[in-house]
């Protein structure tokens, strides 16, 4: 009984977590905006170092978080209780969510100090994808590996 509610709990839990990171990111976006408006000038250039600065930063947070949450997701075993999987599971989603977050801020910023509509895109990119990481249960179920016993006290709740 304990194992059901602490399931139920750590879902809705990250579930409130991730709605933070999210919000966060609109509000991020909704702020540049309400900075610059809609009416201000359009730059098109950007020194190529800049560009290479950006485009292998986001690229490689990409990356980080997505290596960081599946080597964090590789820790659990068969053999680990379900308290210990939920909690893996939290943590990973968690990494790769801050660390998308703070991508995401920096590109913000970045378009506030350049105005470049391709920084915005790239920008809105990155809230797609928050919004893509989403932790559920499905998910939680087809990542970990899991005995039938824990499967049904999962979907049970």
């Amino acid at each position: 009984m304990k194992e059901q509610f602490s399931a139920s709990f750590f879902f809705k839990t990250m579930n409130l977590i991730y709605i933070g990171y999210l919000v966060s990111g609109i509000i991020m976006l909704a702020i540049s905006f309400s900075l610059w408006g809609f009416d201000f000038e359009i730059k098109t250039e950007l020194s190529p170092l800049k560009k290479i600065v950006l485009g292998s930063f986001v690229i490689l947070s990409t990356f980080i978080s997505q290596l960081i949450y599946k080597r964090t997701l590789k820790r659990t075993q068969t053999s680990d209780q379900l308290i210990i999987k939920l909690q893996n599971y939290q943590s990973a989603a968690i990494y790769r969510l801050s660390i998308l977050e703070f991508t995401l801020i920096i590109t913000i910023l970045f378009f506030i100090f350049t105005k470049l509509w391709s920084i915005l895109i790239i920008s809105c990119a990155l809230l797609v994808l928050i919004f893509l990481c989403k932790p559920t249960k499905h998910s939680f179920m087809k990542l970990l590996p899991l005995t039938q016993d824990e499967k049904m006290l999962i979907t049970q709740n």
